[in-house]
């Protein structure tokens, strides 16, 4: 009788142990489908947006930061999708901006340490077609970083950029805490408007973006450093009609498709947690003696002014 019981209970523990299989199968498979849903907006354009922006908007991100606490990846981009859909309102213009292609977008880091300079060179084909465009209509570019945790743009630096001239706009949206390490952080957006830059007789219409970043402490690493991936930016282009006087509140804004490109890592120094009983002895001997150097020379000046008094 007890052989029989025990065997009832082996055979319930292996269909508990089967039903705890397949729920974290069947979790893992979602996380993993989520992921890559989010890989191929941060890797490619996966569909084209073209619609109206209205000029009483400053930004595309904004209403979505409005509504939205975090950021996500294919959230983003879908809510820019339903934003900024197309009507027939702007299908004339859209057809007009759509021929504006980009050949080649190079990334890089330029500068070392915790503090670099992230470089994107916009190329743009069809070079006799965007000199007409230009000669008849207002166009800016729009770059939109998704920053990672871990890395963050200074706003107040940003417009700074803005009063040089160097952007047309710029706003950072999200984490904007400046202070927190990388575990207590979030990402952010930062959103650039620039101009399309001249024509090069070489190397035809390039616009260089110079967007300055800082990293955030990261946390200690038996390496020395942290990798900070930096992935595929979102590229529009808004243009208006010079001469159109009808429609003057009103952008029509398309997304360009670069095509995929290289992730850009970013190596960040971090402390060396084999060196954590080193640098907390010495900070706090450091600390004592400097705690004590300013008593003791509060006691001597107390003592010099009681003296004196005498």
């Amino acid at each position: 009788m007890l052989s029989f019981i025990r065997d009832i209970l082996w055979h319930l523990r292996d269909q508990k142990l089967m039903v705890f299989g397949l729920i974290f199968i069947v979790s893992s498979l979602i996380k993993v489908d989520s992921y890559n849903k989010i890989s191929d907006h941060v890797g490619k354009s996966s569909q084209r947006l073209v619609g109206c922006w209205p000029f009483s908007e400053a930004y595309l991100t904004s209403s979505y930061f409005a509504q939205q606490k975090s950021l996500f990846d294919s959230d983003c981009h879908d809510y820019l999708a339903g934003e900024y859909s197309s009507g027939d309102f702007c299908k004339g213009m859209a057809s007009e901006i759509s021929l504006l292609q980009l050949s080649d977008l190079q990334r890089r880091l330029h500068g070392e340490g915790s503090h670099r300079h992230l470089i994107s060179t916009l190329k743009f084909m069809n070079r006799s077609y965007i000199r007409s465009l230009l000669d008849s209509h207002d166009c800016k570019a729009v770059i939109i970083e998704r920053l990672p945790i871990g890395v963050f743009a200074d706003l107040f630096e940003l417009q700074h950029l803005v009063h040089r001239k160097v952007f047309v706009d710029a706003a950072v949206f999200g984490d904007t805490n400046l202070e927190l390490p990388s575990a207590l952080s979030n990402r952010s957006i930062v959103e650039v408007h620039m101009n399309i830059g001249h024509e090069n007789p070489l190397r035809g219409y390039e616009t260089v973006l110079e967007l300055p970043l800082h990293a955030r402490y990261p946390p200690l690493d038996d390496s020395g450093y942290a990798e900070v991936q930096l992935g595929h930016p979102d590229l529009f282009l808004h243009c208006r009609s010079k001469e159109a006087q009808s429609e003057p509140c009103l952008w029509r804004l398309t997304e360009v498709n670069a095509g995929p490109a290289e992730a850009v890592m970013w190596r960040v120094p971090s402390g060396n947690d084999a060196h954590r009983g080193i640098v907390s002895s010495v900070t706090f001997v450091s600390a004592l003696v400097c705690a004590l150097s300013i008593v003791v020379s509060a006691i001597t000046s107390r003592n010099k002014d009681v003296r004196r008094s005498r």
